[in-house]
């Protein structure tokens, strides 16, 4: 009965869907079957053999390493955490040299703008005047050297 189903639906769904189909349904009952022998030979199902061997493999790894499983992700996890609080407090020290940096450079503007206010004050000139007035005096001492030169 089941052959006819399948040979029904190779010939409906045609060429290679079908055979596709066909296939895929033979390796599913192919599996159950395997499924059933071994639950008939081991008198398990597929899930409790396959817990059991999870166990042995938990009870192996603790033979070799000396520790569960449970022990294993504990410390597994406090050597993450101190990484993370090493990666953080590295961070914060970079964003702390970073601040301090900007703090600096505020400092040494703000320095210089008073030295200029007081300077202004104390010879009635901006900054940039009197270094028009030192260029200006450059260049007659340089036209006199050159004058002298001739």
């Amino acid at each position: 009965m089941e052959g006819d189903r399948k040979r029904q639906k190779t010939e409906t769904n045609g060429g290679q869907k079908g055979q596709k189909e066909t296939e895929k349904e033979t390796e599913k009952e192919t599996e159950k079957e395997t499924e059933k022998e071994t639950e008939k030979e081991t008198g398990k199902t597929e899930k409790e053999t396959q817990k059991e061997t999870e166990k042995e493999t938990e009870k192996e790894t603790e033979k070799e390493t000396g520790k569960t499983e449970k022990e294993t992700e504990k410390e597994t996890e406090k050597e993450t955490e101190k990484e993370t609080e090493k990666e953080t407090k590295e961070t914060e020290k970079e964003a702390e040299k970073e601040t301090e940096k900007e703090t600096e450079k505020e400092t040494e503007k703000e320095t210089q703008e008073e030295t200029e206010k007081e300077t202004e004050k104390e010879t009635g000139k901006t900054e940039k005047e009197t270094a028009k007035e030192a260029e200006k005096e450059t260049e007659k001492e340089t036209e006199k050297e050159t004058l002298t030169w001739r």
